[in-house]
């Protein structure tokens, strides 16, 4: 039997600009009196900044606000700060590629604003995308051209927080030593400059790497004070850390009793705190806990929620670890075959993470290859012999990849007859989406052809009648009676032609075939918001990334947004509706909220209305998923689809 089972280790990175702690209750008091001016820019941010520990939800909505109205004002300073601000609560959603995008948007915003602390704090944001992204290397070279200006600008606060970072990465490079100096130097800056936050997350890191380097007593100490620190200044986030690290230096130190309260507090914090990660690890803890006590009820009860959790987000490091752990139980309740299951997928994981990482590394070899490729033109000769030898080393790492593919393969043939009827399951399911497919684009066919004949045909006739009607009145001897009849006949046509065009427009709007989803939802949005029925507010981020979504997915989502904000209006009673459509590398976003009256969404599911049919049909179509939240405060529908 294994005698230390580990819980995995984590790095709280910082970015250059952090949080100033301040009463949040104050914070609110002044927003409804702050003028539309810079000032409230800031407010905003600052509120924002007092939500990160708490609500990574309450932070976004008010950096967004703070985005819009430094667009409004053409607040340059503002727009550096709400990125820097809206890219930690990105990092901590995990949609790394649209941080560092943003990042990288924030170092040119900053070179032309000309302000050297800023400009040396988004070069430290976009090495922390890097780091975030596992991209250590990328994240030293960023830190490092902040580090030639922030040492021109001797400013202390800087100075922690770039040694900070800079231990984060020589962390995640392994080089313990290294990390450990800068880690060090950090903890001293924060002392100097009274600054209990980051204080709270240097002790963190420094922690963590006394532990890398086996030095558990000391990671005990350091990852003590961080707990203590982060719990007097509410620093949830830094908190459910230290507690997890603390538990694992118990462990590896035999103090089997001690953790219970580490992990117990940690999977509270990551639950309010909604980060699923730290949950799997804090179940994963549990179980660890319980086996050391011998109550292995209990511990297979945790290590099992740990095993469930890390598969939904697809953990394979951490179901690896769970599968060890349900091993190790099994074998203390003498279940010999039970262990040797897990044990076989453990296995098998780690298969998987070697094969990833093989993939990994062919990738990142294809892509030095085209830049070394690219070279070839200016230096053709020296490229040429650079060429072949790359070539052949990819060859090598392709027929390398190939045999572990084999392998992988050969192992899962082993397993394919239990596969089977998950199988068949997956064809149903794809034959009724298959159907629901048929429907939708009938639907739509029918509905363009109608439209077609609607502009076309009729909306041809009614313009030809009217155009007939207008020439007649010209060669017409009529009474005044008969005069303003007429005129009024061919108003009354007027009228039925913007009829017939807006009923054509809604079967198919052309803006959305020509233009594309996100321009074709924001027509839409501020023709209601026009009209005064409703205040209707559509927000987009990433849609500029991949304009051409799929034709069919951009129909079904335009008809989706069209139920939601109809129900709003017609059920809800609203009088403000906010529809955000947000795209990052592998999902697309639609959340639909107003401020009405609200619902049982159990009565909903019994009611069975069409409009709601139609909008789960649609939803299954794209294999989305749809989360409903209603009550005395409005409605919220977050629909969340796969994009390829």
């Amino acid at each position: 039997m294994r005698k230390i089972l580990t819980v995995i280790l984590i790095v709280g990175n910082t970015i250059l600009m952090a949080q100033t702690p301040m009463n949040l209750d104050s914070l609110l008091h002044l927003l409804p009196q702050a003028k539309e001016d810079t000032n409230k820019v800031l407010l905003l941010i600052n509120i924002g900044q007092q939500y990160e520990g708490t609500s990574l939800e309450s932070a976004a909505y008010y950096y967004l606000q703070c985005k819009t109205l430094a667009d409004e004002l053409d607040y340059t300073a503002g727009k550096i700060k709400f990125i820097s601000n809206f890219t930690y609560v990105l990092n901590l959603k995990a949609l790394l590629d649209s941080a560092l995008q943003l990042n990288l948007e924030s170092v040119a915003l900053a070179r032309e604003y000309g302000n050297r602390r800023m400009f040396s704090a988004c070069l430290g944001n976009v090495a922390s995308s890097y780091l975030y992204l596992e991209k250590p290397d990328s994240a030293v070279k960023y830190y490092l051209e902040a580090e030639k200006v922030i040492r021109d600008l001797r400013d202390p606060y800087l100075l922690l927080l770039l040694n900070q970072n800079l231990g984060s990465c020589y962390t995640d490079l392994k080089q313990y030593d290294k990390a450990l100096t800068y880690l060090t130097t950090a903890v001293a800056y924060a002392r100097d400059n009274n600054n209990p936050l980051l204080l709270s997350q240097a002790l963190l890191n420094q922690g963590v790497v006394y532990n890398y380097l086996l030095q558990f007593d000391k990671a005990i100490e350091v990852l003590d004070e961080s707990r203590r620190i982060a719990e007097t200044n509410g620093d949830d986030f830094t908190l459910a850390h230290a507690l997890l690290n603390m538990g694992h230096s118990y462990i590896v130190t035999g103090q089997f009793k001690k953790p219970k309260m580490n992990f117990s507090r940690a999977l509270t914090l990551s639950k309010k705190l909604g980060i699923k990660e730290l949950e799997a690890i804090a179940l994963r803890g549990l179980g660890i806990y319980w086996f050391y006590q011998e109550q292995n009820d209990s511990a297979y009860y945790y290590a099992r929620q740990a095993l469930d959790l890390s598969t939904e987000l697809k953990l394979l490091h951490e179901i690896g670890k769970t599968y060890q752990v349900l091993s190790d139980i099994a074998q203390q309740a003498h279940d010999y075959r039970g262990m040797n299951n897990y044990l076989n997928k453990e296995d098998s994981i780690e298969h998987l993470i070697q094969l990833q990482a093989v993939a990994k590394t062919v990738a990142e070899l294809n892509t030095k290859y085209e830049s070394e490729k690219k070279e070839t033109q200016i230096h053709l000769q020296q490229a040429t012999i650079k060429q072949k030898s790359i070539y052949n080393y990819l060859l090598i790492v392709v027929v390398v990849s190939l045999i572990v593919v084999s392998i992988f393969i050969y192992r899962m043939y082993q397993q394919r007859q239990k596969l089977q009827h998950q199988r068949i399951v997956e064809l149903e399911t794809e034959k009724q989406l298959a159907a629901t497919e048929a429907v939708l684009k009938g639907e739509e066919q029918e509905r363009t052809r109608l439209a077609k004949d609607l502009h076309d045909g009729l909306g041809g006739m009614l313009s030809g009648i009217k155009h007939s009607m207008q020439t007649m009145k010209g060669n017409l001897i009529m009474t005044p009676d008969n005069a303003q009849a007429f005129e009024r006949s061919i108003d009354m046509l007027d009228s039925s032609i913007k009829e017939m065009r807006r009923v054509a427009h809604n079967m198919m709007p052309e803006v959305l075939v020509r233009f594309g989803l996100n321009k074709a939802l924001q027509d839409f949005c501020d023709e209601i918001d026009q009209i005064n029925v409703v205040q209707l507010n559509y927000q987009s981020i990433g849609m500029e990334a991949k304009p051409d979504l799929d034709q069919s997915m951009s129909i079904a989502i335009y008809r989706i947004v069209q139920e939601l904000v109809n129900n709003s209006i017609k059920h809800a009673k609203a009088n403000q509706v906010i529809v955000q459509l947000t795209l990052d590398k592998n999902s697309l976003s639609l959340t639909v909220e107003d401020d009405g009256k609200g619902f049982d969404t159990r009565v909903l599911e019994q009611a069975g209305g069409i409009g709601w049919e139609n909008i789960k049909s649609r939803v299954a179509f794209l294999k989305g998923r749809i989360h409903l939240q209603s009550g005395g405060s409005g409605t919220s529908v977050l629909i969340e689809f796969p994009v390829a």
